[in-house]
């Protein structure tokens, strides 16, 4: 499953590149933290929600601070 993580921040890396809107950008940040943690077990499901969780956390907490730099 970390090889899907990967993948999944790959495709959100490319995708923030060719955007440049700060739209796939905590979509990384969530594949990071479900790779982290189907490095240490976590099952499918628990995989998810985290990836869900940090990525709509991420989204809430930076996207206006970023988004007002640009």
């Amino acid at each position: 499953m970390i090889y899907i993580w990967l993948a999944v921040m790959i495709v959100a890396l490319i995708l923030e590149a060719i955007t440049v809107q700060m739209i796939a950008l905590w979509f990384v940040v969530g594949a990071i933290a479900g790779m982290i943690s189907a490095y240490i077990g976590a099952s499918i499901w628990v995989q998810m929600m985290v990836f869900l969780l940090i990525s709509s956390i991420s989204a809430v907490l930076f996207y206006k601070k970023l988004h007002n730099t640009i």
